[in-house]
């Protein structure tokens, strides 16, 4: 029979990814120190950098190759050179798998002693009950922690839903990030913690403006947001956030390009400057589409600024390189889910603009319905609410222009359509918008005009 004293149950190589992966993000070494026992690491080595990478971090919050290398010279350690080829093709979301990996080899290495240790107690004629105390204290090593936020115990969670009912119904607060508007809040109870909301629509219909309105709105309520704009420059996006400040509704298509006069400009600056520069917005203005980059890239925003609410515009723009299917619906129903398990870890909601397909153009009636989401189903089952965008007015313009009708009339509705709403109700909300201005309201300030 082969001998197995030469079994290690070790991975060297894993061991400096984990320190190739901290070094990439410094901000996981938190993570790790919750999720892991410095003893998973075999070798000395390893382990002696892993600790110089928590020493590092909790100092100044961050750190690099280069400054992991300095200390470890500093402290007359030959180990930095273990590191310099490390690399690794992980992101903080997959980092569990690989954390798990080392301490399931932990384990095994702990059994393979233990039952080094049994062999010899036996040989040696201990008793039955010293040996199985021996066999439930070491099964009992805590290899991989538990978050306390994942774990609740019933009591806990029960007070926790008690308190927020009292604060909701005492102070007339919301459960979640104010939408902006009463009559969303009473369907919704503000946008909920760790939900995914989808603003799914045809194009033309709204979707950019309700999320720079709603993001607006809960960054003047002093939450911080984050807006990732996959779409158009971030440039754009503030022309219309201008438009929609000023009082003189002066469309964001003249801002943009410069049509207007001097006392326009006074009061972009007077007014619309001021009162938009104070908003703690936070945006994405990258070529990067990737899910996998910008998942890190979220955490770290979300970490770093206490983010609130992420704004994503929109879902079908992005990508996923883990996903070698180039098949459209496998990328979104791999993004959707990433998307949802983010949401879920951050405990903070995520608004996403979704585009539909064209069934409803086909349609006596272009009201949208869940069935229109584009790509993918996965997207309908991740999402917490589904609301369906739609304005007549788009449609009415369309055909004044076939037929050269100049008289028609304009109502500025917009519809937000609940098609879904786990919390919630499902029933149409009607606003009044005026995209020109990109400005949307729950009562009616508008002239009955030509929206476009």
């Amino acid at each position: 029979m082969k001998s197995n004293n030469k079994v290690s149950f070790a991975d060297l190589d894993a061991e400096k990814e984990v320190i190739a992966l901290l070094c990439n993000y410094p901000s996981l070494t938190k993570e790790c120190q919750k999720a892991i026992n410095p003893d998973v690491f075999h070798f000395a080595s390893t382990k002696a950098i892993y600790l110089t990478c928590i020493e590092l971090y909790s100092e100044s919050g961050t750190f690099s190759l280069s400054d992991l290398v300095l200390r470890l010279k500093s402290q007359g350690s030959n180990d930095w050179a273990l590191i310099l080829g490390a690399t690794t093709s992980r992101n903080p979301l997959n980092a569990n798998e690989l954390l798990i990996y080392l301490a399931e080899l932990k384990g095994k290495r702990d059994l393979l002693n233990l039952s080094r240790e049994l062999n010899n107690d036996l040989a040696n004629g201990h008793d039955y009950f010293t040996l199985v105390d021996k066999i439930t204290n070491s099964i009992g090593n805590d290899l991989i922690k538990n978050d306390s936020n994942e774990i609740i115990e019933m009591k806990d969670a029960l007070m926790t839903a008690v308190t927020t009912i009292g604060d909701v119904m005492t102070n007339g607060s919301l459960s979640g990030v104010p939408t902006g508007y009463k009559i969303l809040d009473d369907v919704t109870g503000g946008w909920l913690k760790g939900n995914v909301v989808l603003f799914a629509a045809r194009p033309g219909q709204g979707k950019t403006i309700c999320l720079l309105e709603h993001s607006r709105h809960a960054s003047q309520m002093n939450n911080k947001v984050l807006f990732l704009s996959l779409e158009m420059p971030v440039i754009s996006l503030i022309y219309r956030m201008i438009s929609g400040q000023l009082d003189d509704s002066t469309p964001y298509s003249k801002i943009k390009t410069g049509k207007i006069n001097i006392e326009q400009f006074t009061n972009i600056q007077r007014d619309a400057v001021g009162k938009l520069e104070k908003l703690p917005i936070t945006w994405y203005d990258g070529a990067n589409r990737d899910i996998n980059y910008l998942s890190s890239l979220i955490q770290k925003i979300v970490r770093e600024k206490g983010i609130n609410m992420v704004v994503i515009d929109y879902l079908q723009l992005l990508t996923d390189n883990s996903i070698r299917s180039n098949e459209e619906t496998a990328v979104v129903g791999s993004v959707s889910k990433k998307i949802q398990q983010l949401a879920k870890k951050l405990n903070i909601p995520f608004l996403c603009a979704a585009q539909l397909n064209r069934a409803s153009e086909s349609r006596n009636t272009h009201r949208p319905r869940l069935s229109d989401l584009r790509s993918s189903g996965q997207i309908e089952q991740d999402a917490s609410v589904v609301i369906g965008l739609y304005r007549d007015d788009y449609y009415k313009y369309e055909k004044a222009k076939e037929e050269g009708n100049a008289n028609v009339q304009f109502d500025n509705t917009i519809e937000y359509i609940f098609m879904k709403n786990r919390d919630g109700d499902t029933r149409t909300a009607e606003m009044y918008i005026d995209v020109a201005t990109s400005k949307i309201l729950d009562t009616n300030n508008f002239d009955k005009k030509s929206p476009f």
